[in-house]
């Protein structure tokens, strides 16, 4: 579904399994991804990113996800809604 979307950046929640975000990003042919050990939030990019970062307020219980794809033209951030 991600692969036929062409989506070019996917934010992934519950993503948990580092091994299973790799997995996806492969069939979903999107070359570039990250995740964290302990970090509910990833993402599966087409094009490789500028800069990534988790950021924990001090009153969330998740992280938030900010990510700025090439060129730097935004930010995205994802969000951890409990």
């Amino acid at each position: 579904m991600i692969r036929d979307s062409g989506a070019d950046l996917v934010v992934l929640q519950e993503a948990v399994n580092q091994a299973a975000v790799a997995k996806i990003a492969e069939l979903a042919d999107l070359a570039h991804f990250m995740s964290a050990a302990g970090r509910s939030l990833a993402f599966i990019s087409r094009a490789p990113v500028a800069h990534y970062e988790w950021h924990k307020p001090r009153r969330s219980r998740h992280a938030f996800l900010e990510i700025v794809p090439l060129p730097d033209v935004c930010r995205i951030f994802g969000v951890h809604l409990s």
